[in-house]
C-alpha cells in the first residue's frame, strides 16, 4: 500500500472505532451506515455542528466518550 492507502485505512479504523466507544455501530457493513447517519443527525444541524455536541470546537472530551 502506499503511504496515502495506509493513512485512510488508519483514519477510517480511527473514526470507526470511535463512533464504537460513543454507541454507535460502525463496521464498514452497508447496515452499519444508519448509525453513521444517525450521528451525523444528533451531532449536526444542517450541515452545522450541533453546540456542545460531540463535532462541536466547544464539546468537552472528558473521560471515555459518552454512551448512546
Amino acid at each position: 500500500m502506499t503511504p496515502l492507502l495506509d493513512d485512510i485505512h488508519t483514519s477510517a479504523q480511527w473514526i470507526a472505532d470511535s463512533l464504537n466507544s460513543w454507541g454507535y455501530k460502525a463496521d464498514f457493513t452497508p447496515k452499519s451506515l444508519r448509525d453513521v447517519e444517525r450521528f451525523m443527525a444528533e451531532h449536526s444541524d444542517h450541515g452545522n455542528a450541533v453546540t456542545g455536541a460531540i463535532l462541536a470546537t466547544d464539546h468537552r472530551w472528558g473521560g471515555g466518550g459518552e454512551s448512546r
